[in-house]
């Protein structure tokens, strides 16, 4: 039953997500003239849908774990959501020039969030490491910190206007790089890790191109494509899953 509902949650997150993605794109490209606070609804229905995933996951994979650890680790994840949501609310209600606030201010809820997450991945990373998964535990530590720096960009960016704007992109640039040489010296010892890894630095570098070269606006539909291809992959792992228990 929890695995079902765990299913059913990871649906509409990513629902939520796709459907954001497209609204965004059509706005940008002056389709749909709607404002941006409404293109985020879906995904902010989403996000608030993460805690529950959180509770699910943990209760299914983790049945032995002791309360406060339980509970530390659903405190991050109602955080990160709550903190993510109210960062999107501010930035869409800016963009729609409701709100005139400096871009750092709008930001501070955000790197709120990335506390919280390096909180929950100092907790973490101990036991990835007992049981043997140091890379997976550097990987989450990295992409956290990369995603930490290339925030910070893009709010010295908006605020000090600067003209290089694809400068934000280099930290992705550069770590993505490194990480698909070190993927692809791997796949060849094990193709079975061929799968959603690979989609996401496949999604990465191309973002990175489609943002550097200041398509901006397909950049909503390059992540559109992702999601989807992730959920397939996701559906896919889920049915092998019941096939196993079968």
């Amino acid at each position: 039953m929890s695995r079902m509902l765990l299913d059913y949650q990871k649906r509409i997150f990513y629902l939520g997500s796709i459907f954001s993605s497209l609204l965004y794109f059509l706005t940008n490209v002056n389709v749909l003239s709607i404002p941006w606070i409404a293109c985020a609804c879906p995904f902010l229905i989403s996000l608030m849908i993460v805690p529950g995933i959180t509770y699910v996951m943990i209760s299914k994979d983790c049945p032995k774990i002791d309360s406060f650890s339980f509970g530390l680790l659903l405190f991050c994840s109602i955080n990160i959501s709550m903190f993510t949501s109210l960062f999107i609310i501010l930035l869409s209600l800016h963009l729609d020039n409701t709100i005139s606030a400096s871009w750092y201010s709008i930001f501070i809820s955000l790197w709120y969030a990335f506390l919280i997450y390096f909180i929950m991945c100092i907790f973490l990373t101990p036991g990835l490491f007992a049981v043997q998964m140091k890379r997976e535990a550097l990987l989450i530590i990295s992409w956290g910190l990369l995603a930490l720096v290339t925030s910070i960009l893009i709010a010295l960016c908006a605020e000090n206007h600067w003209e290089n704007d694809w400068v934000v992109f280099l930290p992705f640039a550069i770590i993505g790089i490194g990480s698909i040489f070190i993927y692809v010296q791997m796949l060849f010892n094990d193709w079975s890790r061929l799968g959603r890894e690979g989609l996401f630095y496949t999604f990465i570098m191309i973002g990175v191109i489609i943002g550097g070269f200041g398509e901006k606006a397909w950049i909503f539909v390059w992540v559109g494509i992702y999601l989807v291809g992730d959920w397939a992959l996701s559906e896919f792992e889920a049915h092998a899953k019941y096939k196993e228990l079968e």
